[in-house]
């Protein structure tokens, strides 16, 4: 196939209208040469070669001489009729009186627009081609809190412009009567972006006193990056579905304490539940239910104060015994986001009344979340959300740490400037699979913004463990035991919150 040419037509109407149009090419070629189309209000036109008349024809088909419209007569492969001193030669026809080609414009992707005014310092701004109008490029842009946008106009009758067309900036594509700026051009392919010596002239504007325009540096960055807008996304809660590997797990039910005759914190669990929504059209619950019914346990659903079109509910097992008694207890979230509704299951307990007995060979953490925590996207400054988690394990094996700053007198004598003993504990579980660890390591003992620690093993050297207010001193460790199961055990440090254990000279 010939090489085909890139070429815009300009035509003139038979109603005095006008139309800038880039030809295609038509992917067979008609006597040797390329063929050239566009369409117009429903119309195909095609532009072709004549080899027994040695001329390009403008007609409504290939080959049809019938339905000629134009002709150039000059013998080329590139029909390029804008110089040529050989001019078209126009057949009466309804739809078009003047008619010519020339190359097309390789515009600018991204446009600097500078402006310089009386209600703000200079002003400039890269734009990025949005969409297409008169075959060439528009480009938007926002200044004083109004969009603009520079575009190419072929003949505006509302202000003295010439034929050829000019590059304008109004208020509105295709709106000759808000126009602000306009570009001088003599020549309907010129680039406006090439060429920044060139002041655009101000037409109708008081606050505008300089306008230019010149190839930008947007890249590929879309026109609505340059606004800072937000949108928000339909997220939906998780429930992960482990495949069945042949791997025997025991139900993961958790196990929780109160003691209706002790306000003890140690003695009574405490676990909270959270969901965050999309849209304030979102809706949820938090529901507490006991072996498939719904509890007695009053529903306190409440909003974070920090993170919009969220909510959380706190259940004090102490309560819950009172009102409810022992037995097995499941929290689940039942929502409707984004026009999805379903439930999902957050955990499954087994409350009993506490015994020392009933808490042998268990820990437990107990924290505030009072930070941001950007897994699940959820800011809990402010609103001082209560959980804790007892499992199977050991925390203990307290180590002073002492630092010792001494000093050596004249004499020799060696005296106690200062000691300090900075206390850390080992948080040790059982062997756990990954829903257990990841809920610690993930959460508690990465989004707790104050952390209690308890022990109820009767092999631990204290039995003083009894909410301690700590923090993580060093990051968690799990061992994964070996390759053939699936469990794993973690190990975190942890240290007193409060440094007071000192000795000073």
């Amino acid at each position: 196939m010939p090489l085909c040419f890139c070429l815009e037509m300009f035509v003139e109407r038979s109603d005095g209208s006008l139309i800038l149009v880039q030809l295609e090419g038509q992917d067979d070629p008609y006597n040797g040469r390329c063929v050239h189309y566009f369409v117009d209000n429903g119309v195909t036109f095609y532009f072709w070669w004549d080899a027994t008349g040695l001329e390009w024809v403008l007609s409504l088909g290939v080959g049809d001489l019938a339905t000629t419209i134009a002709t150039w007569s000059v013998d080329t492969t590139n029909p390029e009729t804008y110089n040529s001193a050989t001019p078209i030669e126009y057949i009466a026809n309804p739809y078009i009186s003047t008619i010519n080609t020339y190359p097309c414009v390789t515009t600018c992707d991204c446009v600097l627009i500078t402006i310089l005014s009386t209600v703000s310092p200079a002003f400039s701004i890269d734009s990025l081609q949005s969409t297409f109008y008169n075959n060439r490029p528009v480009y938007p842009f926002m200044f004083n809190g109004l969009t603009y946008y520079l575009w190419y106009n072929l003949y505006l009758t509302s202000v003295p412009l010439s034929i050829e067309g000019a590059w304008v900036i109004t208020t509105g594509v295709g709106n000759a009567t808000t126009i602000e700026t306009k570009k001088p051009n003599d020549q309907i392919f010129r680039n406006p972006c090439v060429y920044p010596d060139e002041v655009f002239t101000i037409i109708d504007s008081l606050i505008w006193t300089s306008v230019t325009a010149e190839k930008g540096a947007c890249g590929c960055v879309p026109y609505q990056e340059r606004i800072e807008k937000e949108y928000f996304s339909i997220q939906l809660p998780v429930v992960f579905q482990e495949d069945d590997r042949g791997f025997f797990k025991c139900c993961e039910t958790q196990l929780v304490l109160a003691d209706p005759t002790s306000e003890d914190t140690w003695k009574n669990d405490i676990n909270s539940a959270w969901v965050k929504l999309s849209d304030p059209s979102d809706s949820a619950t938090i529901l507490l239910t006991k072996e498939g019914t719904a509890t007695t346990y009053p529903i306190t659903i409440q909003n974070f104060v920090n993170e919009p079109n969220a909510i959380y509910r706190t259940i004090k097992w102490r309560d819950v015994l009172a009102s409810d008694g022992e037995g097995c207890y499941k929290i689940e979230i039942a929502y409707t986001i984004g026009g999805i509704t379903g439930n999902l299951t957050w955990g499954i307990y087994d409350l009993q009344t506490y015994s020392i007995t009933r808490a042998l060979t268990t820990a437990r953490i107990r924290v505030i979340l009072n930070l941001k925590q950007h897994i699940e996207g959820i800011n809990f400054t402010g609103s001082m959300v209560e959980d804790s988690v007892r499992f199977n394990g050991f925390i203990g094996n307290r180590q002073p740490n002492m630092e010792l700053d001494n000093l050596i007198y004249q004499n020799r004598v060696v005296r106690t400037v200062v000691r300090e003993n900075l206390d850390t504990y080992e948080i040790k579980t059982d062997p756990y699979t990954e829903n257990m660890l990841t809920r610690l390591s993930d959460l508690y003992l990465l989004s707790e913004n104050d952390m209690f620690i308890s022990d109820y093993n009767a092999f631990n050297n204290s039995y003083k463990i009894q909410d301690i207010p700590v923090i993580v001193q060093d990051s968690p460790e799990i061992d994964y035991l070996d390759q053939f199961q699936r469990k794993g055990v973690l190990t975190c440090t942890v240290g007193l919150r409060q440094k007071n254990k000192k000795t000073n000279y």
